[in-house]
């Protein structure tokens, strides 16, 4: 099947045609995306990277993680986890991993299943709108199913690429006044920093970039799907996301300082399915530029610190939850997640007609295959690194720093969809 042809079928359809028609200051006109990967591809070769192996790489990690047979009923046809020391299904990473993967009949399975767990009578009082973040096998109604993270943004996206409708699938009618109930000046307010769960550097809700810029993209996606979404509410997600760009970048919630590599999320996202920027050249490259780059102990590209103060530096630990790995440089303090990165980069080459942002991508699979040829959750950056040792931690040179990671951190799913970011094929 050609790009066109699986565009289609993805229902990724163009759904405004004046750059910026809903912000204040237009956004520059993004370079292509054919452009993006003919630059990449370039970039491999010079580089050495076997770009279609680490794709291969991708697709086979995603085989092992979908079961098609599990026996668990029709409402349950399919299963998939974000790795194999998972039992739950995700719908955060059954997104990033089944949209990666490329199968819209398995997309499609997982956006039925869990809007039929969200229109279930068991759940009391009903969902209204919001899309349990994972299901257990078996279990109807897990107790922590319900909670306020991005969800059902993320259902949402994936209900409007395997064409799914406001007439066929009524819930996204719920799931639009859930999602505006949390944006009564556009700014989209919870206490949950998304993927981020262990981080609290707030108590209460806040604005945070990286659910500012999913809640611009569902906006898009909804209307996609036939619901008559408010322009004012695009404006004013358009804006809010745009207004959380302070001293030349995206601020990681409303007045922080500090930088987060998955604010530009919503970005990449609305660049990758309608070609659409939402912020200026300026934001996303100096938001980049603001990046806590890591590197091997030989001086190889390892990743940016997801989250990091302006100066670089580390959080600290009493920002995360005490059960999480929060030590700095280490899981979400500070580790390096190759689909953040991935995704940020790619934003930055759509904002760029030269060649450093596609480079520094390439260099980033390679820091990601660097030790094993495995796609990881997360992997360290410094620090103690949770207190890895080489008898449960793939460490490089035998020294668990920089680029280790535990055993149990290899062999995730999600990593999948950067292959929709670096191919033809979308």
């Amino acid at each position: 099947m050609n790009a066109t042809a699986c565009r289609r079928l993805f229902g990724a359809l163009t759904l405004f045609t004046a750059a910026g028609a809903f912000g204040a200051t237009p956004p520059s006109q993004p370079s292509s995306h054919a452009a993006v990967v003919a630059r990449v591809e370039a970039s491999a070769r010079a580089q050495g990277l076997d770009l279609a192996a680490f794709t291969a790489m991708l697709d086979d990690t995603v085989a092992t993680l979908i079961d098609d047979a599990p026996g668990l009923g029709a409402d349950q046809p399919v299963w998939v986890v974000p790795s194999d020391v998972y039992h739950e299904m995700f719908a955060r990473d059954s997104f990033w991993t089944l949209a990666g993967a490329g199968s819209p009949r398995v997309l499609d399975q997982f956006v039925g299943m869990f809007a039929r767990n969200a229109t279930s009578p068991a759940w009391n009082p009903p969902l209204g709108g919001l899309i349990p973040t994972f299901l257990r096998k078996r279990v109807e109604t897990p107790d922590d199913g319900r909670q306020d993270d991005e969800s059902a943004m993320f259902w949402l996206i994936g209900a409007m690429m395997t064409g799914r409708t406001l007439a066929t699938e009524p819930y996204v009618g719920q799931v639009y006044g859930w999602l505006r109930a949390h944006a009564p000046d556009g700014g989209y307010q919870t206490a949950s920093h998304g993927w981020i769960d262990a981080w609290r550097p707030v108590a209460g809700k806040t604005v945070s970039a990286n659910n500012q810029g999913l809640y611009a993209v569902a906006l898009r996606a909804l209307r996609q799907m036939g619901v008559a979404v408010a322009a004012d509410d695009l404006r004013r997600a358009d804006e809010a996301y745009r207004s959380l760009v302070q001293g030349g970048y995206l601020r990681a919630y409303r007045g922080s300082a500090v930088v987060d590599v998955s604010s530009l999320i919503g970005e990449a996202l609305s660049l990758y399915l309608w070609d659409e920027p939402i912020l200026s050249d300026a934001d996303v490259r100096g938001t980049i530029a603001r990046f806590a780059a890591t590197h091997y102990r030989d001086g190889a590209f390892l990743g940016f610190k997801n989250l990091a103060h302006a100066d670089g530096s580390y959080l600290a630990p009493a920002e995360f939850w005490d059960a999480a790995e929060r030590d700095p440089g280490n899981y979400q303090n500070g580790g390096t997640w190759l689909l953040y990165d991935a995704l940020a980069l790619y934003a930055g080459a759509r904002h760029d007609a030269g060649d450093a942002f596609a480079a520094q991508l390439v260099e980033r699979l390679k820091g990601e295959i660097k030790t094993e040829n495995t796609s990881k959750e997360h992997m360290c950056t410094g620090g103690t690194c949770g207190g890895c040792t080489v008898d449960r931690c793939v460490c490089p040179g035998g020294v668990c720093s920089a680029g280790a990671y535990a055993f149990g951190r290899a062999g995730y799913g999600w990593n999948a969809f950067i292959k929709r970011l670096v191919t033809a094929v979308r």
